[in-house]
């Protein structure tokens, strides 16, 4: 867990912290962690896990699946509520730069629609980047609009490419 984003997060729900007792609780925690890590692994530096298939999950279940994808890509994820989530339905942050992810579990195309709300998102939670990520495929316009705002586009190929990567260096299974 990065400070950053500790902070970030108590900020947000205003809450007040001493940066130092804030520091020594991450560490604890981290702590405890990589020994609940080693008591599960019996001692192995095996961290890996197998990606479920997310062809019969629902909307937000698919959010859920992303959350999991991004942590297994080493980011620092947190979802957004499922409602008035400002456009973004995850928030992950990997070397200190924060990216806006709006997901569409669609087997059609996605449209500008989710594009806007990317970029709405982006600036909403003071992000650098914004990515939309779908199962299906993405509209000539909303290509359009994703490149001239720098938005990320994954389409189907990509998270599907994406997914076989992490599953092929994993193998403890999190389908949970």
């Amino acid at each position: 867990v990065d400070i950053g984003i500790s902070k970030l997060l108590l900020e947000k729900f205003g809450l007040k912290y001493d940066e130092d007792e804030l520091s020594e609780l991450i560490d604890k925690l981290k702590e405890d962690v990589d020994l609940e890590n080693f008591e599960e692994n019996l001692g192995t530096s095996e961290k890996s896990f197998k990606l479920p298939d997310y062809e019969q999950l629902s909307g937000h279940q698919f959010e859920s699946f992303l959350k999991k994808l991004f942590e297994a890509l080493d980011y620092v994820v947190v979802q957004t509520k499922l409602s008035g989530d400002q456009g973004a339905d995850l928030i992950v942050m990997k070397n200190g730069a924060k990216t806006v992810i709006q997901a569409k579990k669609y087997s059609g195309s996605v449209s500008n629609k989710a594009i806007q709300e990317g970029v709405a998102a982006k600036k909403f939670y003071k992000a650098e980047n914004a990515m939309v990520v779908t199962t299906g495929e993405f509209t000539r316009g909303a290509v359009q609009l994703a490149l001239s705002n720098d938005v990320e586009l994954w389409d189907k190929d990509k998270l599907i490419k994406i997914i076989d990567q992490v599953n092929k260096h994993n193998k403890k299974d999190i389908s949970n």
